[in-house]
């Protein structure tokens, strides 16, 4: 069987000529030349073609890809010893310098066993909560998943909300580490390092960061530490930004989805707004802060948003009192979120 070759665009020799190679033989079948890994995702490959002078590649891509059965071809500048051991330590099929013509490349393309994904390639839940802007409740109804799920599953809850991340804070945690600590050791190792992951009682956290340096951190990172996550852990919660925006990644991929909403009316119009750019599978609606006729609500939800509320959480006093002492989930919350299974 002639093997689907995707090459990593390169400004270096080897790849335009493996391309060009490629195009004028029938060794192995050319089915795109990709910028950023996540068009990867979406293609019918084998083999991925890459160099170690790709910004976004670590060993825990090349891991990833491999999980998904995905054979690796890694092109490192001759005598470079760094570029050659970040595609060992991931584990790439084949690690050549990149000076090697091209009909030796598809020979060693050719020579390399067609593999199962392994068993850690079964990945584990990803669930994303969103909500609009306006404090709809997002991170409280996150940390009530995520406890109540980690009674019975293996869980971690990641805080990608980049623009003020609070379930770290929520959860009474230590400032550090936090999502640039887990990152860095993550692209050091090439897996996730559960060991240091602070735990609010059975549930695994990865806060968001608060360092006055911080930045944007890149998709391209975040997607490793999913991949990463969903390798170790059987349920992936993330407690994302407000609205959709550069995390449209993050709800695409997701296998759940939960959309939080204030009660109110600009609440539920903002909602709207947000269904209408949603990305990924249908959310369950929950909508938070209810006070008044619950049958108003169903009614005024329906018509703006188009979906039947999934769980309704009412004005509770006690439910703050739980988040301002960082205790877990007041149990009123954890009830009503309940009709919300742990995905499987």
């Amino acid at each position: 069987m002639t093997p689907k070759v995707a090459t990593v665009l390169s400004a270096r020799d080897w790849e335009p000529n493996l391309v060009a190679a490629a195009q004028s033989s029938a060794t192995v079948r050319l089915v795109g030349r990709v910028y950023q890994p996540d068009e990867i995702a979406v293609m019918d490959v084998d083999v991925v073609v890459v160099g170690a002078e790709t910004s976004w590649l670590s060993s825990a891509r090349i891991q990833a890809w491999r999980r998904q059965g995905i054979r690796v071809v890694g092109m490192y500048p001759r005598g470079d010893s760094p570029a050659r051991t970040l595609l060992k330590q991931g584990g790439a099929d084949e690690v050549l310098p990149d000076d090697t013509p091209a009909d030796a490349i598809f020979r060693h393309i050719r020579s390399i066993p067609a593999h199962r994904p392994s068993n850690r390639a079964k990945n584990g839940q990803l669930v994303v909560v969103g909500g609009p802007r306006g404090a709809p409740g997002r991170t409280e109804v996150s940390v009530a998943l995520g406890h109540a799920w980690s009674r019975s599953a293996k869980a971690v809850l990641i805080d990608l909300d980049q623009e003020a991340p609070s379930a770290g804070i929520r959860l009474g945690l230590a400032p550090r580490p936090d999502l640039i600590d887990v990152l860095d050791d993550l692209r050091s190792t090439a897996s996730l390092n559960t060991s240091i992951l602070p735990r609010h009682r059975a549930l695994a956290v990865v806060p968001g960061s608060h360092r006055a340096e911080h930045t944007v951190v890149p998709a391209a990172h975040l997607e490793e530490l999913l991949d990463a996550a969903l390798a170790e852990f059987e349920l992936v919660v993330v407690d994302t930004s407000p609205g959709i925006g550069d995390l449209e990644f993050v709800f695409k991929r997701s296998d759940h989805a939960v959309l939080v909403s204030d009660a109110s009316a600009v609440g539920l119009v903002r909602a709207a707004r947000m269904v209408a750019d949603w990305a990924g599978p249908p959310p369950a609606l929950v909508i938070n802060r209810a006070s008044g006729a619950t049958t108003e609500i169903i009614r005024a939800a329906r018509k703006w948003t188009g979906l039947e509320p999934a769980a309704i959480i009412k004005q509770q006093a006690r439910i703050r009192e739980a988040a301002r002492k960082a205790d877990p989930p007041d149990r009123y919350l954890s009830k009503q979120l309940a009709s919300l299974a742990i995905p499987g």
